[in-house]
């Protein structure tokens, strides 16, 4: 059906559920979901970004997400099997001893490409294993009791998930892969080959949302480049939690843009900030309007709008376009070619300068810290060749992007 339909959707991320709660988190949750009933919500979908559980500790999880999903009094019918939920660095098991080695192992490779290591473990089925079924144990025992679903046991080493919903087409990434410690900031690798045809099921013409639990900013570079290919011209909206704060970027991508939507915490500890957002898509205007309400913890203590939020979340008054959807090409054929050539240089130019900055896709290029410890004169033979490669890379996508005609 072109366009889909119009849906909604509540999304929410690290509640960190555990066993020593204080009485201010305490009476902050027991009133978010009074809210949730009074407000009484248009909600098809529940999407939970990640950290339902704290250090691996599910004590009260399963108990808090069925009374947040009592509390949503217009999910429909088989409202269990609508929660969808994003394994976060917290929802895993530390301190397993063969999983850390391997993961360090990947992380300090004398290779010039981490990934390529990271993709030989994935290759291997015994690796494999270790990583995604072993590693994710208590996370795919607690989603078959909150989502209501239990994975297949062809499955559970997918690591990654693709849900054809009738409204939207929808992925669950699996980010924390490469996650086992404290040090887990821009080191993280998860993309693999398989991926592409996983993303290749996506249903053409409708929105398609991806959920996942780190933003691309704590990727290791060289990956936030590839996240870019993987979502270049596929994906809409990147819905993402972890950082215990709203937030909102995008992938510029011309001539669309991907929208990466970061949600709040669920923790009093003087640096979060509760949060948990409505989101309602337009089918007709081809667009999401999200609302994103919090916990005022140091005024009235209570849940409400938040509209010092919706200046951060700053696309339009939170109303983001999905342009891959609908966005006129212009016609070129009948200029001159001296004139495409010089508009094709400026704006690669400009879209190369913005993708060289922290989270962009040819972030690596600046980042020789990520090399092994080679010579200065090494190093600057090896950035000059990123260099160059990155350089023609963002003249081809330039050229593919405004000029499809040619």
């Amino acid at each position: 059906m072109a366009n889909g339909k119009d849906f909604s959707f509540l999304l929410f991320s690290d509640l960190h559920n555990h066993k020593y709660m204080n009485f201010d988190l305490t009476q902050a949750r027991n009133r978010l979901i009074g809210f949730l009933s009074k407000k009484d919500f248009p909600c098809d979908y529940i999407f939970i970004a990640g950290d339902i559980a704290n250090q691996c500790d599910y004590t009260g999880a399963r108990d808090y997400i069925a009374r947040l999903h009592g509390a949503v009094g217009k999910l429909p019918e088989d409202g269990k099997q609508r929660v969808f939920w994003a394994v976060g660095n917290h929802d895993i098991k530390r301190g397993r001893k063969l999983r850390e080695r391997i993961i360090h192992g990947i992380r300090n490779s004398t290779s010039l490409n981490p990934h390529e290591d990271f993709e030989q473990a994935m290759n291997d089925d015994d690796t494999r294993e270790i990583i995604t079924q072993k590693g994710m144990s208590e996370y795919l025992e607690a989603y078959r009791d909150v989502c209501g679903f239990e994975f297949p046991q062809n499955e559970i080493q997918d690591a990654h998930r693709f849900f054809d919903l009738e409204e939207l087409n929808l992925f669950v990434l699996n980010t924390c892969l490469t996650s086992c410690d404290n040090d887990d900031s821009y080191k993280l690798l998860f993309l693999e080959s398989r991926l592409e045809s996983l993303f290749g099921k996506a249903r053409p013409g409708i929105p398609t949302i991806v959920l996942g639990h780190h933003g691309r900013e704590f990727l290791h570079p060289e990956e936030q480049g590839r996240l870019h290919g993987l979502f270049e011209n596929r994906i809409d909206m990147y819905l993402c939690g972890h950082t215990h704060r709203a937030g909102y970027s995008s992938f510029e991508m011309y001539p669309h843009k991907i929208h990466q939507i970061t949600c709040g915490g669920g923790m009093i500890d003087g640096y979060s900030k509760l949060v948990f957002m409505h989101g309602v898509h337009d089918r007709q205007a081809k667009h999401l309007t999200i609302t994103p309400y919090s916990y005022a913890e140091n005024g009235s203590q209570n849940w409400g709008e938040d509209f010092r939020l919706h200046t951060m979340l700053s696309e339009d008054h939170h109303t983001y376009r999905f342009t891959r959807l609908g966005t006129d090409v212009e016609d070129i054929t009948s200029k001159p070619k001296g004139m495409v050539e010089n508009t094709l240089f400026d704006q690669s130019n400009k879209y190369y300068n913005e993708q060289t900055n922290l989270g962009g896709r040819f972030a690596y290029v600046k980042h020789d810290d990520t090399l092994p410890e080679l010579k200065s004169k090494q190093k600057k033979v090896v950035c000059r060749e990123r260099h160059d490669k990155a350089k023609t890379k963002a003249e081809r996508i330039l050229a593919r992007k405004m000029y499809p005609q040619l």
